[in-house]
Formats: structure tokens, C-alpha cells, sequence
């Protein structure tokens, strides 16, 4: 969720920050270091609370790997069954309300993301495709498997939830997940693609002649490539890995940092009132 931590950092840390701030240090202690634990959707969490649209597109997810758990090789293409992106439009709200810079259109396509900004009540600037971020993405040459969407747009009846909905977006609250990359850790409600999966790998188009000459023929297709699925990099930590790497944990019971400004400048330590 980086998009959606930038656009709130601004307005969420400061006032968070300035009550700890004693002369031109931070000052913290346990229970305060928990503060910006609880302002983190998912990296370092037991739970995420997510709606229930998020909810839905899981439980779709999971179907689908489900429906494909015992086939040998299952080459991930989308289709009318998915796979497809588990997106909730509410995470990137202040991108999609932007009218200067707006995917939207490349996101939903140019008839959906209409139908979804009537819906919304967005400017006619929020519609239009043509803004500097929309029109560089749209002129990149991607192959058919890269530049189709696999966004199940039945979905997208509205765009973004009614703030007055009670609870609209805390409808579910799924157990996060702890991936390994390397030294990295992931934090994710969304699983990995099985070990029994592949892509089938596209090659970029060709460039079109920059001369008015007649292009060479084209040389006769190489053999298909035989696909051996790779176990994934992403390794699923065990339920005890998990549990001493949230946040509440290491903060309650270890002397090692978490993340944020309150554990990583809230180093003071205050001696007298």
C-alpha cells in the first residue's frame, strides 16, 4: 500500500510525531512505539481490515487455485475464470480522485472507468485519458498477454465505498501473511501463485519500419518452449516465524526496531518531568 501510505503520511504522522517531540527530539516509550503500529493496514499485522468487495475477490482467488490444485502444470492465463487481481479502487482513492494524473482510464478501460466516474461524482478531468502519466503508459508497446486486463469488472459496479456506510471498509478482517524474498519480508492478505503455475512467456512486437522498404519475411516460428513450473521465490514463513515478527511482539518483547519515525528517531529517552 506505499500509494495510499504517501498520500496520508502528510496529514497522519505529524500530529502523530509532534505529541512525542520534547525540545528537537522524539521521545518515546513502549506503549507509545505501539501508536504507529496501529496506523499500518498490513505490513507487521495480525489482521488487515479490508471490504467486502476485497473479501469477495479473495474468496475468487482462492477458488481458483483451488479449481487448479491438482493439475501438474497450470499455465496462468486469464480467462473468464480469472485469475484475477485482487484491487480494491478505495487504496488508491486520492490517485483515482486526481485530476491532473489519473490511470484510470488504462486501469478499467476508457468505458468502464467513465461509467465508474459518473458514479463517483468526478470531475470530467478525471475521465479523460489524455494527461501526461496516461498517455506515456498507453504509448508503450506491450505484448497482448502484459496489456490485457485481469480485473474481473463485474465487480466494479461503484467505484469507491459510501463513507457512510457503517463499517464499509472493515467488512472483513483476514489473517495477514509473512513472505520471504531474499532478506525481505512481504506482508500480504493475498496468497502466492501455487508452485504448479507458469506464465507462458510473450515476446515484445516487432518495431514497425522506420523507411518506406518492404520488411524481410519473417522467419518461421521456433519451437514452442517446454514449461517447468519453478517453485516460487516468495517463501511462506511457518505461524511461528509470523508471530515474532509482528510488530506488537517485537516491540513488547525484544529490544529490535520495527518501523516508523518513533522507532527509528524516537531514540530519547526522558529522565524528568
Amino acid at each position: 500500500m506505499p500509494s495510499r501510505f504517501v498520500s496520508s503520511a502528510s496529514c497522519m504522522l505529524w500530529p502523530l510525531v509532534k505529541r512525542f517531540l520534547v525540545d528537537f527530539v522524539i521521545c518515546v516509550d513502549e506503549k507509545d512505539r505501539l501508536l504507529y503500529s496501529e496506523r499500518l493496514h498490513v505490513h507487521g499485522k495480525d489482521r488487515s481490515y479490508v471490504t467486502a468487495r476485497f473479501r469477495d475477490l479473495l474468496s475468487d482467488l482462492e477458488g481458483v487455485f483451488e479449481a487448479h490444485s491438482e493439475e501438474s502444470l497450470w499455465i496462468r492465463q486469464c480467462n473468464d475464470s480469472g485469475p484475477f487481481d485482487v484491487f480494491e479502487p478505495e487504496f488508491i482513492r486520492h490517485a483515482l480522485e486526481s485530476e491532473e494524473v489519473n490511470l484510470g482510464s488504462l486501469i478499467f478501460g476508457a468505458e468502464h472507468w467513465e461509467n465508474l466516474c459518473a458514479s463517483a461524482g468526478l470531475p470530467a478531468a478525471c475521465v479523460s485519458g489524455r494527461n501526461p502519466l496516461a498517455r506515456y503508459y498507453a504509448s508503450l508497446s506491450l505484448p497482448p498477454a502484459m496489456s490485457a486486463s485481469w480485473l474481473n469488472l463485474g465487480r466494479y459496479t461503484y467505484l469507491f465505498h459510501s463513507l457512510e456506510t457503517k463499517n464499509a471498509l472493515r467488512a472483513s478482517h483476514p489473517l495477514t501473511q509473512l513472505y520471504r524474498i531474499s532478506k525481505s519480508d512481504i506482508w500480504s492478505v493475498i496468497p502466492a501463485f501455487p508452485d504448479n503455475s507458469a506464465l507462458i512467456p510473450q515476446a515484445r512486437p516487432p518495431k514497425p519500419p522506420t523507411e518506406n522498404v518492404s520488411p524481410p519475411p519473417p522467419p518461421p516460428p521456433p519451437a514452442a518452449p517446454v514449461l517447468i513450473p519453478k517453485p516460487t521465490p516468495i517463501h511462506l514463513c511457518d505461524s511461528s516465524v509470523r508471530e515474532r515478527t509482528l510488530l506488537t511482539y517485537i516491540i513488547k518483547y525484544t529490544q529490535d526496531f520495527t518501523v516508523g519515525p518513533l522507532d527509528y528517531c524516537g531514540i530519547a529517552r526522558r529522565i524528568k518531568e
